[in-house]
């Protein structure tokens, strides 16, 4: 692919990205977008910032809902001051919140690449990796996260993960001054999920620098001296985990009580993520679903089998070093999704925002799947490949706006 050539697909890609999202600039605020940023005194000055990340009751108006985000509240604070009104207007808000999401493509296309290449060198491979990029940036689930403001908070902290992982592998020789350590912080400090950082860099490390499988996951002498090289990505990760429960206020309550309810809920949840992945066609900003109370229920067997048959995939894919970004990208899903989806009981069991980040493992899985595939029975899978792009890539446009 030559530069003129990638330089007109992105063009084509940004148009088709903004004529979907057109007219969500002038929605307004919803939600948890008052207490956060409406009602909230302390983004209305610049000279508070250095106070975000001293007292976590900045973040919101709201006693319960004051996690230590100080990130996030910088971001808030910044569009305000931008748009210059005595109130915030949410047309900054989204302008801000779009070009960081177009941004955020690009990473996505320069890591898979490096992913690919990796695994398979081929010429197709900035095609795939271009294709990896236009199906998230046009997926309609990803609608929400980029609609609703706060949200953004699940937006800029993947950006900075990207960031940061794109950092870490295209160059090497500078790990040892730890600089992707950088961007991994100021994800967390957007959202928690920065953390995730750590087991990431592990991983692909472990399938691509050192052509390991999972298969060798019992050999102690296989993964530790890995996890000795990225060990300053987990100290940093645990640090600031402690830092943030540290700092978050008495006040702050996840909504959530039982884990073990919430825990057999999510195995089901994964399947409604999945599916709504393939099948776009299910979202709603406010779910209504509640607990599963017990172990035997159906849901709970259908989502436990589904986990298995997906991390066995995720085994196997890992055998081989050409379908290895398969692996990762399953594995990249379920990682994601801990946080939110495994014992942390939340108010809501499900959110379709949730999985803007977990989606990016899941697409760079199904994508590269297909291609090889292709590479295997050709012209009638690549058919059959392209109706499913053009299925989703419409899906993306009406449910956009739908949404908007």
């Amino acid at each position: 692919m030559n530069k003129r050539s990638l330089f007109i697909l992105w063009a084509i890609l940004i148009a088709a990205v903004f004529f979907g999202y057109k007219n969500h600039f002038n929605n307004p605020f919803e939600f948890d977008d008052d207490h956060t940023i409406v009602s909230n005194s302390y983004i209305r000055d610049l000279k508070n910032i250095p106070l975000f990340f001293t007292d976590a009751t900045t973040t919101s108006s709201l006693p319960a809902n004051q996690a230590y985000r100080p990130g996030l509240t910088i971001l808030n604070t910044i569009d305000y001051w931008l748009a210059g009104k005595p109130e915030p207007m949410p047309f900054v808000y989204h302008v801000h919140i779009f070009i960081s999401f177009l941004v955020l493509g690009v990473f996505i296309y320069f890591f898979s690449l490096k992913i690919f290449d990796t695994a398979l060198k081929g010429e197709f491979n900035p095609y795939i990796s271009f294709l990896v990029s236009a199906l998230f940036l046009l997926h309609t689930a990803n609608a929400e996260t980029i609609n609703y403001i706060i949200s953004r908070s699940d937006g800029s902290s993947t950006l900075w993960i990207l960031i940061s992982l794109c950092v870490f592998i295209f160059f090497k020789d500078l790990r040892r001054y730890q600089l992707y350590l950088v961007p991994m912080a100021c994800a967390f400090f957007v959202k928690e999920t920065g953390v995730l950082v750590a087991p990431f860099v592990f991983l692909y490390v472990f399938f691509f620098e050192e052509n390991n499988s999972l298969q060798n996951v019992s050999k102690p002498n296989t993964w530790l001296k890995i996890l000795v090289s990225v060990l300053p990505a987990f100290l940093l990760a645990a640090f600031l985990f402690w830092f943030a429960k540290h700092m978050t206020p008495p006040t702050w309550t996840s909504g959530g009580y039982n884990k073990f309810e919430y825990l057999l809920t999510e195995t089901f949840v994964y399947v409604h993520y999945v599916k709504n992945y393939f099948l776009p066609f299910d979202l709603s900003a406010d779910t209504d679903w509640g607990l599963i109370k017990n172990w035997y229920d159906d849901r709970v067997f259908i989502g436990v089998a589904f986990i298995s048959c997906t991390l066995f995939i995720a085994y196997r894919a890992s055998l081989q070093m050409k379908t290895r970004p398969i692996a990762f990208g399953i594995l990249w899903f379920y990682l994601a999704l801990l946080p939110t989806s495994s014992i942390f009981p939340f108010a809501e069991v499900l959110n379709d925002h949730r999985v803007f980040f977990p989606y990016i493992g899941l697409t760079i899985a199904c994508v590269w799947a297909l291609y090889l595939l292709y590479l295997k029975y050709d012209y009638f899978l690549l058919h059959m490949f392209m109706v499913y792009v053009r299925v989703v890539l419409y899906g993306a446009v009406v449910k956009s706006f739908g949404m908007m």
